[in-house]
């Protein structure tokens, strides 16, 4: 039997990634990375439709389709295995440059009461911590 979670929170990301390098994040069919707004905060994206949201960086501007040249952070509402979670925030974390920062956390907690949260550590990598 596998438990569900669910996985909520944003990490900032440092610096912003251009909105290229996460075409492939973009045009996942499995639960795609949507486009927000600058500014977009974890409860407006609740509202939104979709559960992996790109924000675009403070000093973004905009390409020929409208949409923000640059990433500055990824919020997570999303239902759904904990290592679904954490490995999409890798392959999230695969397409920016080695020395980029994630700051922030993504809070887990399971149907079975279990709770748990993914950061960077010192060392770089994303990781899943059980509480």
């Amino acid at each position: 039997m596998s438990i569900d979670y669910w996985a909520v929170g944003t990490l900032d990301i440092t610096p912003p990634v251009p909105l290229a390098a996460l075409r492939e994040l973009l045009d996942s069919p499995y639960a795609p990375l949507a486009i927000a707004p600058k500014g977009t905060t974890e409860d407006e994206a609740k509202k939104m439709d979709g559960e992996w949201f790109a924000v675009a960086a403070d000093d973004a501007g905009t390409d020929d389709q409208g949409h923000p040249t640059t990433i500055g952070a990824v919020i997570v509402n999303h239902d759904g295995r904990s290592f679904t979670a954490l490995e999409r925030l890798r392959r999230l974390a695969a397409c920016c440059a080695a020395d980029t920062e994630f700051d922030g956390e993504v809070l887990l907690e399971g149907e079975a009461g279990d709770t748990g949260f993914i950061a960077q550590t010192e060392e770089g990598d994303l990781y899943l911590w059980w509480d």
